[in-house]
């Protein structure tokens, strides 16, 4: 079997600058929100990013200096402690959840034979990012996969975190972040024996990031051809919906709605709850065979009824994180009106299903948490 997560040669977070490093959950802020997060934040890693939207005033390169200069200023403050090439492994404990992964380097080379994706790419995105990497040179933001449960690595990785850890921080939003470097020769041996074994790994988060790093056709021997990544068993992981909100009103009416957030509103497979400024109500999907719930909302109703004809290119959706419960999109419709639609949660075997098939779930089918953040691990690139 091929060996496709290595051991990567990361700097970690020093513990004393660790919470005003490692970035919040970025997909859990608003764009305007990261902005003043950063702003307010000067060494936290969201200021070297280099997302058009979080930036809107500044054009790509004055968002490319700024990103250099921030690495560049905390690269001289000693803000990671690097080593040689090793694995790390990784705790994420959020909202009462805990799951534990193995943190290396995926050759690019292994996408998509034995790294598997559930979703199509946006070029624009994938070129942005493969730009930031060529530009910037580092890279901090972890590829999430997932894999089905191996008891070898469940021993090694158990072996591993009886040890002290390396780090072990709390961050501003109650998330704790606990980490272990694999100096162990015979461990790190036994990691690599063991994912080797690992028949397909399945991308949770970061399908840009992976697809970014496929497109640079670096040479197989560079750094530059491998992408980080933090490997969790799939039992350990918790998948929520990513809910949808439009900027129109629904074309055909439906039934007297129940009050905000009203018991018994959560949806059931093959349901959604629409949520207006009006009240909330539940609608069948009609989900056929094979089909997700992502799916067929946007076959039965997207599409016929808000004119919605691809996700991925119309300005008037939004896709609003079910992490940890549907409050988010209940105050976007609050606020700014529009409709909503609250679905259940995609599985994790339905995810594993659809990438062994070659198939993809539309855009933001399936949001897993909690995530690996940025500014934990610094990579050359």
């Amino acid at each position: 079997m091929s060996r496709w997560l290595l051991p990567v040669m990361a700097g970690m977070v020093r513990p004393r600058v660790a919470a005003e490093v490692i970035s919040p959950a970025y997909d859990l802020y608003t764009p305007p929100e990261r902005l003043r997060y950063a702003l307010a934040r000067p060494r936290n890693f969201l200021n070297a990013t280099l997302s058009e939207e979080d930036y809107p005033d500044l054009d790509i390169e004055s968002r490319r200096v700024q990103a250099l200069d921030y690495l560049r200023r905390e690269l001289d403050a000693g803000t990671w402690s690097f080593g040689g090439e090793r694995f790390a492994v990784l705790r994420l404990e959020s909202q009462g959840h805990v799951q534990t992964g193995v943190v290396g380097d995926v050759p690019a080379a292994a996408f998509p034979g034995l790294i598997r994706p559930h979703e199509h790419t946006r070029p624009r995105r994938v070129a942005d990012l493969s730009d930031y990497l060529r530009s910037v040179g580092y890279g901090s933001s972890p590829v999430g996969l997932t894999y089905r449960r191996q008891p070898e690595i469940d021993a090694i990785v158990s072996l591993l975190t009886e040890q002290t850890p390396d780090l072990d921080v709390t961050l501003e939003d109650g998330d704790r972040n606990t980490a272990w470097i694999v100096e162990n020769h015979d461990a790190q041996e036994g990691l690599m024996a063991a994912f080797a074994d690992v028949s397909a790994a399945y991308i949770i988060d970061g399908h840009h990031r992976v697809a970014a790093t496929v497109q640079r056709d670096a040479d197989p021997a560079s750094p530059a051809s491998r992408f980080l990544a933090v490997a969790f068993p799939d039992d350990d992981l918790m998948v929520y919906a990513f809910h949808r909100w439009i900027d129109g009103e629904l074309l055909r009416p439906g039934p007297p709605p129940r009050e905000p957030g009203a018991v018994g509103l959560d949806p059931e497979p093959g349901q959604a709850v629409v949520v207006t400024r009006a009240g909330e109500w539940t609608i069948d999907l009609g989900t056929g065979p094979g089909e997700g719930d992502v799916s067929a909302l946007a076959r039965t109703v997207l599409g016929p009824d808000l004119g919605v004809a691809d996700e991925r290119t119309d300005p008037r959706i939004a896709f609003v994180p079910g992490f940890p419960d549907a409050t988010g999109l209940r105050a976007t419709v609050a606020g700014r009106g529009g409709v909503g639609f609250i679905l259940h949660p995609a599985s994790v075997e339905a995810v594993m299903a659809v990438s062994d098939s070659g198939g993809a779930m539309p855009p933001k089918a399936t949001f897993f948490a909690p995530k690996p953040r940025s500014g934990l691990f610094l990579v050359k690139r």
